[in-house]
């Protein structure tokens, strides 16, 4: 009677956990379809939300890496300025200039500023576009002028900070206004 028990639970057990398996996975699942794939107002407002929450997640996890970046950078800087201290050349006073010779008028990659060395402007000084971008430097002064050999020049190497991959790395001038960076 006990083996008739067995074989009788053994048969009709399996497709009795099969019945009550499909009524409470088909739900689950139907509902896990219509929310992946459904056009339907809700399920994309779910999707629309959940896309937005993981972009905000990407967005504060750069910003704290910027964060740190920023922070090394500026140490970078005090650092330097202690350096310029210690070396006595801690004056970082800037000439301003005008431009009056550009490379489609000059010979090589070079630019004829207004400032010479009446004006305080010295040989191999870095020479600037704005607050940071050095462009190149002073290769020759004259009185009133003053010739700057911009960073493209044939044989000039310059190493240079790339942002994003955050990767210093040496730039050589090709002539023409054409400088190869080399990325490693």
């Amino acid at each position: 009677m006990i083996g008739l028990v067995f074989v009788l639970l053994a048969v009709v057990l399996p497709r009795a956990v099969s019945l009550v398996a499909s009524l409470v996975i088909t739900p689950v699942v139907m509902t896990e379809d219509w929310l992946l794939h459904s056009r339907d107002t809700v399920p994309m407002y779910l999707r629309d939300r959940n896309e937005l929450i993981a972009a905000q997640r990407e967005l504060e996890r750069e910003l704290a890496a910027r964060d740190g970046s920023e922070y090394a950078i500026n140490q970078l800087l005090v650092e330097n300025e202690e350096l310029r201290a210690l070396l006595g050349t801690a004056s970082t006073s800037r000439i301003g200039a005008g431009v009056i010779g550009r490379p489609t008028e000059l010979p090589y990659d070079t630019i004829l500023i207004d400032r010479g060395s009446r004006d305080g402007v010295v040989e191999n000084a870095p020479v600037f576009a704005g607050a940071e971008q050095t462009i190149g430097f002073i290769g020759r002064v004259y009185p009133h002028t003053a010739v700057v050999v911009l960073a493209t020049t044939p044989g000039i190497s310059s190493t240079v900070y790339i942002y994003g991959p955050n990767i210093y790395t040496v730039a050589e001038g090709m002539g023409g206004g054409i400088i190869r960076v080399h990325v490693p």
